[in-house]
């Protein structure tokens, strides 16, 4: 009776502790931080004075082994025990974060990490995992680790982070843009599942019914609505650039699509944000690069959004098989090359002029 008094009345002293931060302060748990990490952090930010005292606290509560990595609001002034309560709840501030439509891997990539989200090694190493690659029939890699990055901004001032050694497969076109809400330092496999999932609602069976009677596969229905994402300046447009596509895969005529140029760079390394004239020939045949192939890529180029996908499967019919960027900021479409010609000097006599 008398050691369970002391233990009671040690236990009290210990949980007595109060927090020390006299307003709301934001604190995050990393994923593998142990509890000292966590002290010695809560110490640095000056949520916390008494290092001992909380340490025992959270051994003899059975809280140390429970802390979930998230960001939390720590009010002030708490208790110790109640702290411990916040960091083992996983119930984390949330950063709200927006992937746009037309982003690819290397986009997004970027963008996590500078939300200090999930870094681009982490995140690029689950995009590549052949276990996911599998789940949507993607083609597999080599299980070869990214540990370098490069970093770069195209002419938009868009941020990409590439890896030096790129792969060719990954789940580029099935993280589905959209506003996601994700805890500061979560783990790239939450942050894939979260993408893919939302992906798995968008194709719904209404979709899924449309490519089976097509007679197509989905991986070709988002590499087409890949591109389509990325030549057309608006939704209303979508459905005419799929239909020029369309028309050249059945012509069996060489695609030419400029974004596919672009990735291809990408994974080769030479994206500077421009395309030049030596990169329309040798050595860039890329199976991205369709100025070389009178076939789709042999991957998705950016993850479209479902405007992109069902202008994939319901292009407009029509003839025309050229298109280029016009001065009213749609573009003219063309039957033959010499229409095509004339749109393209006005396009760029109206570039000239700007």
């Amino acid at each position: 009776m008398k050691k369970l008094l002391l233990s009671l009345l040690f236990l009290s002293i210990v949980s007595c502790g109060t927090s020390e931060n006299l307003q709301t302060s934001s604190f995050t748990v990393k994923e593998g931080d142990s509890i000292n990490r966590v002290i010695t952090r809560l110490n640095d930010e000056k949520i916390i004075s008494e290092k001992i005292q909380f340490r025992i606290l959270a051994k003899i509560t059975g809280k140390e082994s429970k802390l979930k990595t998230g960001t939390y609001n720590i009010p002030p002034k708490i208790s110790y025990n109640k702290l411990l309560d916040i960091l083992i709840s996983g119930k984390g501030i949330g950063v709200l974060i927006t992937i746009p439509e037309g982003f690819n891997i290397f986009q997004i990539a970027a963008l996590l990490e500078d939300n200090d989200i999930v870094s681009a090694t982490n995140f690029f190493n689950e995009v590549y995992n052949n276990t996911w690659l599998k789940e949507f029939n993607i083609p597999t890699n080599n299980n070869t680790s990214i540990t370098r990055i490069n970093y770069f901004s195209d002419q938009n001032d868009f941020k990409f982070a590439v890896p030096f050694d790129p792969k060719s497969y990954s789940l580029e076109g099935y993280l589905f843009p959209d506003t996601y809400s994700f805890d500061k330092n979560s783990s790239a496999k939450a942050v894939v599942q979260a993408m893919t999932a939302r992906f798995n609602d968008v194709i719904d069976n209404s979709i899924l019914a449309q490519i089976k009677e097509q007679n197509k596969t989905l991986n070709e229905v988002i590499i087409l609505a890949s591109i389509i994402q990325k030549e057309a300046t608006d939704i209303k447009e979508m459905p005419k650039v799929s239909g020029v596509y369309n028309n050249r895969l059945n012509q069996n005529m060489i695609l030419q699509a400029d974004p596919t140029l672009i990735y291809a760079l990408i994974l080769d390394g030479e994206y500077n944000g421009n395309i030049r004239t030596r990169h329309l020939k040798p050595p860039w045949p890329s199976p991205y690069n369709t100025y070389f192939t009178t076939t789709l890529p042999i991957g998705a180029i950016a993850n479209p959004g479902k405007e992109a996908i069902l202008a994939a499967l319901n292009p407009t019919i029509h003839d025309y098989i050229f298109f280029v960027g016009s001065p009213d900021g749609e573009h003219t479409y063309s039957r033959t090359y010499s229409e095509h010609e004339k749109a393209v000097q006005q396009w760029v006599k109206h570039r000239r002029g700007k």
